[in-house]
C-alpha cells in the first residue's frame, strides 16, 4: 500500500511507500529485479521455501562476491610482485656500452 503525502505547499501529491513495501522491492532487487523465485517458492513448500530461497540467494551472493574478490587480489598481487622485473628492464639494456 502506497500512501501519500504533501511535498509542497501546492496541490501535488507525491507517494509515499510503507515499511512493507519498500522490504519487499529492496529483496527483489537484491536477489534479482523481477523476484520470480520468491514469489513461486510458496508452491514448494508455504512456510519453508521462502525461507529456503532468502538463505540460498544470500548464501551464494555472499560466497559469489567473497571468490571474486579473492581472485582479484590473487591477480593484483601476483601483478604488483612482478611489476618491478619489467620496469628495470629498459634501464639495464640501455646502461650498457653501445
Amino acid at each position: 500500500m502506497v500512501r501519500r503525502r504533501r511535498s509542497s505547499p501546492s496541490s501535488r501529491f507525491d507517494p509515499v511507500p510503507d515499511a512493507p513495501f519498500l522490504a519487499r522491492r529492496l529483496v527483489f532487487i537484491f536477489f534479482g529485479l523481477d523476484g520470480s523465485g520468491i514469489d513461486e517458492s510458496p508452491k514448494f513448500d508455504p512456510i519453508l521455501g521462502p525461507i529456503l530461497f532468502v538463505s540460498f540467494a544470500a548464501l551464494s551472493n555472499t560466497l559469489l562476491t567473497s571468490v571474486l574478490v579473492a581472485i582479484l587480489s590473487t591477480t593484483y598481487a601476483s601483478i604488483a610482485s612482478d611489476a618491478v622485473r619489467p620496469s628495470s628492464f629498459p634501464r639495464s639494456s640501455s646502461s650498457g656500452p653501445s
